[in-house]
């Protein structure tokens, strides 16, 4: 029966598909998904005007290869996972969500001070970034890549080592971080 379902709807998975490589952006993420008792990743690939799962065994960047072509040059957002920043000629937008979410697990875990000042000036930054995005004032992205340079280069806070791992990764990709600041769309 989904072996006739899938034949029958090849179509319009190819044509899903085809929107997905041709788009300006496309979100990626994956999750783990159990396929007859064996390990498998349920992969998404979507815009805003259509979405693209797929069951794969392997969890490696030739998945990302293969659902979005050899040819797609959009902005691909994403996690840090290896299988998105191992092609450094692949244009980002890293997901902040992603970066917020393990800044707070951090602090929460600790308690301390360093990794709560982190998470809250990151989730700071992040919601000024979003308003000078939106109303792409010169001054207020000028002032968001201040701070950012700011949080990313502080000294006392890098004296804990999980936030200066985060601070380290912030550096690495900071314009696939900011890149929204430019392109409302994103």
């Amino acid at each position: 029966m989904l072996a006739r379902l899938a034949r029958r709807t090849q179509a319009t998975r190819n044509e899903i598909q085809a929107h997905i490589r041709s788009a300006a952006f496309v979100h990626m993420d994956e999750t783990g998904w159990r396929q007859d008792g064996a390990a498998h990743w349920g992969w998404l690939a979507g815009t805003p005007w259509a979405s693209l799962f797929h069951i794969d065994p392997s969890r490696s960047r030739k998945v990302v290869n293969a659902l979005l072509g050899d040819d797609f040059v959009g902005v691909l957002i994403t996690d840090f996972y290896s299988a998105y920043t191992s092609d450094p000629s692949q244009d980002h937008q890293w997901d902040w969500a992603h970066l917020i979410r393990e800044a707070k697990k951090i602090a929460e875990l600790d308690g301390k001070r360093r990794p709560t000042e982190f998470r809250d000036r990151l989730r700071a930054l992040h919601e000024a970034a979003l308003v000078a995005q939106a109303t792409q004032e010169a001054s207020a992205k000028r002032g968001i890549r201040v701070r950012f340079g700011k949080l990313v280069h502080d000294a006392d806070l890098r004296k804990h080592g999980e936030v200066h791992r985060l601070q380290h990764r912030m550096w690495l990709h900071t314009h696939g971080l900011l890149r929204f600041l430019d392109d409302p769309t994103l």
